[in-house]
This record gives structure tokens, sequence and C-alpha cells, in this order.
């Protein structure tokens, strides 16, 4: 069979969702059932090195790069000494511009993934999504886009693949589904380190530990918060078009049914499979297709119980934060956005503790209230996101 091949620019590169785009991809240009090539022609980091140094070597054929983008100015300035073959840039939405490829994965952690995600769509470009603060604080912008430029957007949280896949399957894109055949979904939600632990004032060690999946850091104390699953809530209202009374999040410890869709009729269709995310990463890829792969073959038999929990919104305050959020429009979840950033890296720095996370987030929402102004265009929401973290980090400093 011959392969088309798929140019993909990967953001994010040497994070873990980065890592395992790479293990796919090399697995995948290997596999004769893929239909596709994946010429790997450009990547970002924001200061690894040495991963940099090595990344040739370690893709060996599956890669082309003709682009690099690193955040960091130092390091950009250091590996410029050793390459001159290679378009280096220092800001993600001019290498996006510049470079010619198909797909994008967006791995990167934080708004800043959301400049370089429109112009992708601008240039005609499909994107595999893993930046959860894209769709958070620019949905709308973001669907109008993918209308507009006739693009397609890939999920790669788990929990959005999931859904994905249930309804293209189960309603078979009817075209009304949304109204007409969906009572509900239910995402579910691991809980992380403290849903069943009383923990007075948990430190950074305690809440990295998460139970079930291995991920980076901000990512983890939003799931230690909760604040992760409140930002999958707004994101699938955003990329199923539902309400967000349709949507709804169950504790399942175990991590092993990703999302549920309950249909009009009253059944319910489970996604279940191991937590490694190189399975929605390889689908995400692959789309409209489904291949093999060499992850370890999941048995139910292997796992003694699956439990079900009613999440505690007093307990996880920003999950119903997020619901509030995320019904009052675009501006406002910039706005927690941006304040649970700023108030996740003084946590993880030990200048503030784990309850003052939300503490920091809902005043500045409430704040918001009281003044609100600006349009949800790229240029005001990227102000104002700048805007709320530049304002926290003066009164932390």
């Amino acid at each position: 069979m011959t392969k088309q091949t798929k140019k993909v620019f990967l953001l994010g590169a040497s994070g873990s969702i980065g890592q395992n785009t790479i293990d796919c991809i090399r697995y995948l240009n290997k596999s004769q059932e893929s239909p596709f090539f994946y010429e790997l022609v450009g990547v970002s980091i924001y200061s690894n090195f040495d991963f940099l140094t090595k990344i040739e070597s370690q893709l060996s054929a599956d890669s082309s790069l003709k682009s690099i983008a690193i955040c960091d100015k130092n390091s950009l300035s250091a590996f410029q000494k050793k390459n001159k073959k290679i378009n280096l840039y220092n800001n993600l939405a001019e290498a996006i511009r510049e470079t010619d490829f198909d797909l994008l994965i967006n791995a990167v952690v934080g708004s800043a993934g959301l400049e370089p995600t429109v112009v992708a769509f601008q240039k005609g470009c499909d994107v595999a999504l893993a930046n959860k603060e894209t769709l958070i604080i620019a949905g709308k912008l973001i669907k109008d886009l993918v209308v507009k430029n006739n693009c397609s957007l890939f999920p790669i949280d788990s929990e959005h693949s999931a859904l994905f896949f249930l309804i293209k399957n189960i309603l078979k894109e009817e075209k009304n589904y949304k109204q007409n055949l969906i009572n509900r979904v239910i995402i579910t939600a691991s809980g992380g380190p403290f849903w069943n632990n009383k923990i007075e004032n948990p430190s950074v060690e305690q809440a990295l530990k998460h139970p079930s999946w291995k991920m980076g850091s901000k990512i983890t104390i939003d799931s230690a918060t909760m604040m992760n699953k409140g930002f999958e809530v707004i994101e699938a209202h955003y990329f199923f078009d539902l309400p967000f009374k349709k949507i709804e999040t169950i504790i399942h410890p175990q991590s092993l049914i990703h999302s549920i869709v309950e249909t009009i009729d009253g059944e319910q269709y489970a996604q279940i499979g191991s937590n490694d995310m190189r399975h929605p990463i390889q689908n995400a890829l692959t789309y409209p297709f489904l291949c093999g792969n060499p992850l370890k073959k999941f048995n139910l038999w292997q796992h003694e119980k699956l439990t079900f929990y009613p999440p505690n919104h007093q307990k996880f305050p920003l999950l119903e934060l997020a619901y509030q959020v995320g019904k009052k429009g675009q501006l406002y979840c910039t706005v927690m956005n941006a304040a649970n950033e700023i108030a996740v890296s003084l946590f993880l720095q030990k200048k503030i503790s784990f309850q003052e996370i939300y503490k920091i987030v809902s005043k500045e929402v409430n704040n918001f209230e009281k003044k609100k102004q600006g349009k949800e265009n790229l240029k005001d929401i990227l102000n104002l996101d700048k805007e709320v973290k530049e304002k926290l980090i003066r009164d932390f400093r």
C-alpha cells in the first residue's frame, strides 16, 4: 500500500504529549496498516536544549525538520550557534505561519496555544488539540474558524476523544444529534489524589502524586483541584455544541472508562481502555482510519472492580465555578483560565497554599463581573489574558 504523506507540526514536542506523539509517529510510519506516512516538519519547545540535540537521531527517517520554535530566548541563542540549516523562531504563531504542513498537534500548556491554533486554521490546516486553553478562552472563535476554513478539529484529551468516537459511531453523523438524540454526556474524572482523602493543607509534592496518569506538573495540579475537569466541561460544550445542562462529570478512580454518552432512550454507551495517552493521540493522527498499535491490550478480567462516585462540589469548588463561568461567556472563561495559570504557578513555587488557588481564581472572576468590557475577538481575549496575569504577578511579587 502506498502511503499518503502527512506533514505534521508538533507544538510542545518535549512534553509528555509531545514525546508520546513522536512514539506514535515512529510506530505508524513502520506499520503496514497506517494509510499515512508522517513527516515531522516542525516542532516547538520551551527550553529543553538536550531534546533538540537528539531529536534528529530519535526520529531518523520520520523527521524532515524545517522549523523549530524555541520560546526561551537564551536557549534559542545557544541553538542558533550550532544549527544553521533549520529555520528558528522565538514566536509560535510566526513559525506556524511560515511552515508548510497539513496537521498541527498543539500540546503546549496555557494560553500560548491559542494564537498558533488560530493561524493554523487561517492557513486551512487541521488541528489535533491537547491544549485545553484554546477552547476554554476562545471556543466560539475557534469553531467559527473551523467552519469558515473547512478544517477539522480533533480532540487529544482522552475524555473528548472518547466522546468524539462514541458520537460518531453511535449516531452516524445525524445532523441534529445534539438536540434530538443525546440526553447527556458524562465525563469521568479520576478525582486526583485528594477526592477521598482529608488533607488540610496538601504540599506540592502530595498534589503532584496523581494516582493514575503521568502528566505535566500544571495539568496534574489542575487534576488535584478538579479545575482540569471544569476545563473539560467547557471544552465539551464547544467541541460538541452541547448545552452545559447536558454535560456531567463523575468520579471514576480507576480512569478506565473515559466518557459516556447517554441517548434519549436512556441507554448509556461507554468507551473503556487503558490510561495511555497514545491511544487518543494515534486516533487523532490516523482519523478517519483506525490502526493497530503496540500497546498492551486491555483485559477487563485484570481489573477487580470499576467504581463511580458523584463529584463533591464543596470540596472541589473550582469544578462548580467552571460551570458558572462557562455559562457567562468567553471573556469570563479567559479570566478564570489566566488566574488559574498564575495561581498554579505560584503554588508550584510554594508561594501560596493549595486552598489559595481557588480563592485567587474566584476573586478575579468576581472582580471581572463588576467591570466587564471588551469583545470576544482574538485581540481582546489575548489582552485580557495578559492583563489578568500581569496583575497577579505584581500582587505576589
